[in-house]
């Protein structure tokens, strides 16, 4: 500790000496030697350096503290920062929530996390997640202590409210400590799927035959997207298309076991309308538990915490056959959603939030629209290049596309054939000279007789709405979907991720919601050109599976997709909202809950209640 020592005789600023205290302090963390650790705090002190109001050179010590176990000592550090009014990060309590996980005081480190989130408003992510179950899992609870089951519960709910998923390194760290499993065995033992078919990459090797079925395919892992100051993970969205959002994805291989024939082929009881949504969360459900019958191997299902991937076609989860369900907006996230745009357009100008309104109003006016096509993000799609303009042509297609689906499903017997289709065009686009933002330079062109007679078309057929000079079409076709007395559900037609959109830090659960639930993704064959000197150059999809992660699998198949089905025709294909919604969700009666990862293809299958035994399964 010299050093220490001779800091004062420097002449270097005051800064600098702080930085090379702040320097020794995370020296004396990373060796857990809190007298050290001590002795620097003590010399910043007596040259009058405000320690105690900086969180930089505190974090040191409360890391150190808790290493030793004195979890008071660095509470009372935190609470002096509190007092100063110092701005804490999550990164402040992280030691001490660590400390009460490894000795599995659940209560404590959920008192923490309250008193985190009414004090300070910060929100619980994933690595706290993990610590809170790691804590309950120490001291086996789940299945012994009700009032642990009950508190853990409450937890994740609150939890799901702000948080999409889990890391995959939490999920290995749970189910390591809930399966009493090492890192090795976590990742021998593989992601659990019900079927070869359910893997979306291509498989690499098959390491044994069934019964143990364990397979190497490849899986995407991508980057996790953080907004609204740190208190929503959101994943790739499941509905993106090919195309889009591709640069953050790698390929990395994963171990399978795939259910062997007799397991994969169980009794399926269940009845698609025996759920009950609950009324503040949505995702509460009561179906029957499922099981094999007594005579039927039980070694790979229904573990207390496995790494699972959901089936496309079933929407059951192999590990516990529960049900993954579509989660729709609540009236009141339909309320704070609309309530939302209008604050945005007002902020933007008075005047806009009166023309969304009257927007409303006009809607309510008509006959209800199935399908609102973004006609500019349409029109603009793959038009990125030296010739590209803004294709009416595209427009008319994606159009055409929707009426050939209404008239399909209508010759299949559906209740409702009457569907309507709506465009969206900025005015600045129904005019004689339209901007043309393809090109380096703003440029302006003149619509061609054929881009004319297309807009009179959309006119002639009341499918056409102009949104008013300076408003953002996003907010028209948003409010579309949601506007106060709608009876049935719509579509926006649209390829706009929306990743920076104002709404998704206002409301960032419900927007994300509304995303997966109301977007109908679009694309253009190969094949397509949409005038003499147009080339889209997307692949051709007709050949190929467009999987959950926005990666390509050579197949001559059908195109199904995790929870989303590609529509295929020869020039427009469109992708329909999933089967499935890629959020927490609980399924009450058997105490399981469902967590997606936010960086790669699988599930967490987690069960906080007692493990139902054979006899439990015809209750």
């Amino acid at each position: 500790m010299r050093l220490v020592k001779d800091i004062p005789t420097l002449t270097n600023p005051k800064n600098f000496k702080l930085n090379l205290y702040t320097y020794i302090l995370s020296a004396c963390n990373k060796a857990s030697h809190l007298p050290y650790a001590l002795e620097v705090k003590a010399a910043l002190e007596s040259l009058c350096f405000e320690t105690s109001s900086l969180e930089s050179t505190n974090l040191p010590l409360i890391r150190c503290y808790c290493d030793k176990g004195e979890i008071a000592k660095a509470m009372e550090l935190v609470l002096t920062l509190i007092d100063r009014k110092k701005d804490l990060r999550l990164r402040t309590f992280n030691p001490i929530l660590e400390a009460y996980a490894r000795e599995g005081d659940l209560f404590a480190l959920l008192d923490c996390l309250q008193f985190m989130k009414e004090k300070l408003n910060l929100i619980p992510r994933s690595d706290q997640v993990a610590m809170a179950l790691i804590a309950a899992s120490k001291k086996k609870t789940f299945s012994t202590e009700g009032k642990v089951v009950q508190t853990i519960n409450d937890f994740l709910r609150n939890a799901s409210y702000e948080l999409l998923g889990l890391t995959t390194k939490n999920m290995h760290e749970i189910v390591m400590s809930m399966n009493n499993l090492t890192s090795e065995e976590v990742v021998s033992q593989g992601v659990l799927v019900d079927s070869l078919s359910d893997i979306r990459g291509p498989i690499l090797s098959r390491e044994q035959l069934y019964p143990d079925g364990i397979v190497t395919a490849l899986n995407a892992s991508y980057s996790t997207v953080v907004v609204n100051k740190d208190i929503l993970v959101q994943s790739n969205d499941p509905s993106i298309p090919i195309g889009l959002n591709k640069d953050n994805i790698k390929f990395v291989p994963e171990k399978y076991q795939v259910l062997d024939e007799k397991t994969k082929h169980m009794p399926n009881t269940l009845d698609p309308t025996s759920f009950s949504e609950s009324e503040d969360n949505s995702i509460f459900y009561d179906y029957p538990f499922i099981t094999a019958n007594s005579s039927e191997p039980t070694s790979l299902f229904n573990h207390p915490a496995r790494l699972v991937d959901i089936s496309a076609t079933s929407c059951l989860c192999p590990n516990c056959r529960q049900p993954i369900m579509p989660l729709l907006l609540t009236d009141d996230e339909k309320a704070r959603v609309r309530g939302a745009l209008l604050s945005i357009a007002g902020t933007w100008a008075p005047s806009q939030e009166k023309h969304l309104k009257e927007f409303g109003d006009w809607l309510r006016s008509q006959q209800e629209f199935d399908y609102i096509v973004d006609g500019a993000n349409v029109a603009y799609f793959h038009q990125n290049f030296e010739s590209g303009k803004f294709s009416f042509r595209q427009i008319e297609m994606i159009v055409e596309k929707l009426q050939e689906k209404i008239a399909l499903e209508h010759s299949n017997g559906d209740s409702k054939s009457n569907k309507r289709i709506l465009v969206l065009l900025p005015r600045c686009y129904v005019q004689k000279v339209i901007p043309n933002n393809t090109q380096k330079r703003r440029k302006s062109v003149s619509l061609s007789k054929e881009d004319e007679a297309i807009l009179n078309r959309l006119e002639q057929d009341k499918m056409l709405y102009v949104v008013p000079a300076g408003a953002n079409d996003d907010w028209y076709w948003m409010y579309s979907t949601i506007y106060e007395g709608r009876q049935t559900p719509a579509f926006v037609v649209t390829n706009d991720l929306m990743r920076d959109h104002k709404l998704a830090f206002l409301e960032p659960r419900p927007f994300i919601r509304w995303r997966t639930s109301h977007i109908v993704y679009f694309g253009f064959s190969s094949n397509y050109t949409s005038d003499n000197s147009t080339k889209i150059t997307t692949p051709n999809v007709s050949t190929n599976s467009i999987n959950n992660d926005n990666t390509i699998t050579q197949l001559s198949t059908d195109i199904s997709v995790d929870n989303n089905t590609a529509i295929v025709e020869e020039e427009v294909y469109l992708y329909e909202p999933g089967k499935f919604s890629r959020e927490i969700q609980y399924s009450a009666n058997v105490g399981r809950w469902h967590m997606p990862s936010t960086d790669r293809n699988l599930w967490l299958c987690l069960s906080t209640a007692a493990r139902p035994t054979m006899s439990d399964s015809n209750r």
